[in-house]
């Protein structure tokens, strides 16, 4: 089973920062204290609806000031920005969490600490205490995707214990930032504090803000897309409290902690991830959950100010080798086992600037139909750039397919340096992973599912009978028989041209062993390769319809041996069964043209 390269990273991150133990777990609020120390866990989810998780992601806490993006959203909704600036600025404090902290008019800084998180809270109408509580239970969980409930014992605690939250609320009273008795909005805030999580519903939650304020996996709206650059920003200048500047200068992702151990961030457009380690350092931020963020940013670039952050829709097309068969004709026997097989092979065009967000949607796409496939195309001659987080998670994605014992394959590549240089540097064959162009790659695939087929004798090593022609299907032993006497054997050497583009079209060719290209001249008179024919197919056929000049130039590819068949013998009748011979090639080419236009129409339709 090939797993995610993502998911692999994430492993990883795990195993290198569980043996960090530094920190302490908070127990201010004596609930908190009954966190396991040891407990740790990843998530990460897109905004296509991908999620991927590791580690102690289950393992329930209460949100704390994580809350405070969502609770400030929601004012923002309910009251519309000019008036909740009125009530919250929107300045860095760089103060503790729990800070008074109030601008000369008596306005708390920003709603990421305590005093703007309270006038937040205050914000949300009802007509009594339990509806205002539901209707922030009800937001979250459409952040979150499933139904959130408020742990009662944290909230006892919380309420116990919270003096200084209280003193906060009733100087904000003081400033009219409150414009009634505080106690039930500080009740409130304790609630929204206490709401139960765990890492993937806060990876769900970060990823809803990602996503423009649509939950990615339920498809449900949280939150006004014209509020979300307005919590994201604060999010990014003061999710961190006294290092929110450290965290966007080293970091660069809108983030938000709290005391039980949580972080969540955001990639705008890309996704949310989300962390839970309980041991937190001197400014109330998770050890590990700091260390983990700074070691994905770095990977993988992911700091919103670098350049070309943008992520796109990477697919051009994907089709499997039905679809998008090669330039390389076969005959009928190989054919069949080709069409048979035609699942085997996966190809998938890309295109633009590729960087984490576009990669992972291919990966998700790659890996989905793993069952299916042994040899994966990247065609990548529409791409105009790749990214070293993309270029890393391919390289492990290469490895993945090679443990499995399926082939992974690049082409197209040439003008991507930094992703060849870095198959090399991974020790992997170039020459069996990168083709210089997709219909090379495609038929080397082919020509590995023909080679599997434990009684197949490959049409290399052997002359190709009549009775193997799909332009001889369905003739009598007397008709072939008679066809026989008429054929002339010929044999060619390697890069001898049989007939060029404009001969006059007298006869046609039976291959029955070697290759030979179709080769059209361009309007500067250079010949172009359009297709190879292996042994076992026809040249020269299309004139059986218009005996004109020949439309197109055969050569060479190796030595090659062929029936030739003149067109006097059917036209002068000097052959036994001509008119019902003539008939049935032209039946039997009226079906292979047949066949071709259906092929054509499912690669164009690939491209739909």
């Amino acid at each position: 089973m090939i797993k995610s390269p993502i998911q692999t990273y994430l492993e990883n991150l795990l195993s290198d920062f569980a043996k960090d133990n530094s920190g302490e777990v908070a127990s201010y609020i004596p609930a908190l204290s009954q966190a396991d120390p040891q407990a740790f866990g990843i998530s990460v989810v897109t905004v296509d609806g991908h999620q991927y998780q590791v580690g102690d992601s289950t393992v329930p806490f209460s949100i704390q000031s994580i809350s405070k993006p969502f609770t400030y959203g929601m004012a923002l909704e309910e009251h519309g920005l000019d008036y909740v600036l009125e009530k919250v600025g929107v300045e860095p404090s760089g103060d503790a969490f729990n800070s008074i902290s109030l601008d000369s008019k008596g306005t708390p800084m920003n709603p990421m600490i305590n005093a703007g998180a309270i006038a937040a809270a205050g914000m949300i109408s009802g007509k009594d205490f339990d509806s205002k509580v539901k209707k922030l239970t009800t937001i979250y969980s459409q952040y979150a995707g499933r139904k959130l409930e408020i742990d009662e014992a944290v909230y006892e605690s919380e309420s116990a214990t919270g003096h200084r939250n209280r003193a906060i609320g009733y100087m904000l009273r003081n400033f009219d930032i409150l414009d009634q008795d505080p106690h039930e909005t500080l009740e409130l805030y304790f609630k929204q504090c206490s709401i139960n999580i765990n890492c993937n519903d806060l990876a769900q939650m970060a990823a809803t803000l990602a996503n423009n304020g649509v939950n990615p996996i339920t498809g449900k709206r949280a939150l006004d897309p014209q509020y979300i650059e307005k919590v994201l920003s604060v999010m990014s200048t003061c999710g961190m409290y006294d290092y929110a500047g450290g965290w966007i200068y080293d970091i660069g992702l809108p983030a938000k902690s709290g005391v039980s151990g949580g972080i969540m961030a955001v990639l705008p457009g890309q996704f949310g991830i989300a962390i839970y380690s309980p041991l937190l350092d001197a400014r109330g931020n998770s050890v590990r959950g700091i260390k983990v963020c700074e070691r994905i940013s770095d990977d993988f670039k992911l700091h919103i100010f670098d350049v070309g952050r943008k992520s796109t829709f990477a697919i051009r097309a994907a089709y499997d080798g039905l679809c998008g068969e090669s330039h390389r004709i076969y005959c009928v026997k190989d054919e069949r086992i080709l069409n048979s097989c035609a699942q085997r092979i996966k190809i998938w065009e890309l295109h633009g600037a590729i960087i984490f967000g576009s990669i992972e949607y291919v990966i998700n796409e790659v890996i989905s139909n793993q069952e299916e496939l042994d040899y994966c195309v990247l065609d990548l001659k529409h791409v105009l750039s790749i990214n070293s987080a993309a270029t890393k998670l391919l390289v492990n994605l290469v490895s993945e397919f090679k443990e499995a014992k399926k082939q992974f394959l690049f082409s197209n590549m040439s003008h991507l340096t930094n992703l060849e240089a870095a198959l090399r540097s991974h020790d992997f064959d170039a020459d069996t992973y990168v083709f210089s162009n997709r219909l090379e790659a495609q038929e080397w695939c082919e020509r590995q599912i023909l080679q599997d087929q434990s009684d197949y004798k490959s049409v290399d090593h052997r002359d190709v009978d009549l009775t193997e022609q799909l332009l001889c299907d369905k003739m009598t032993d007397r008709q072939l028989e008679a066809l026989r006497g008429v054929l002339v054997k010929e044999n060619f050497k390697k890069g001898k041209t049989i007939f060029n583009e404009g001969d006059k079209a007298n006869s046609l060719y039976f291959l029955q062993s070697g290759d030979v290209s179709i080769q059209l001249k361009n309007r500067l008179g250079k010949n172009l390769k359009v297709a190879t024919l292996s042994a076992g197919t026809t040249f020269g056929e299309m004139a059986l319809i218009e005996r004109a000049k020949r439309a197109a130039s055969i050569v060479c590819e190796s030595d090659v041996s062929c029936l030739r068949l003149d067109f006097k013998h059917l036209d002068n009748h000097t052959v036994e069964y001509s008119s019902t011979i003539h008939m049935r090639l032209i039946l039997n080419l009226a079906r292979i043209m047949s066949y071709r236009l259906r092929r054509a129409n499912d690669t164009i339709r690939a491209f739909d």
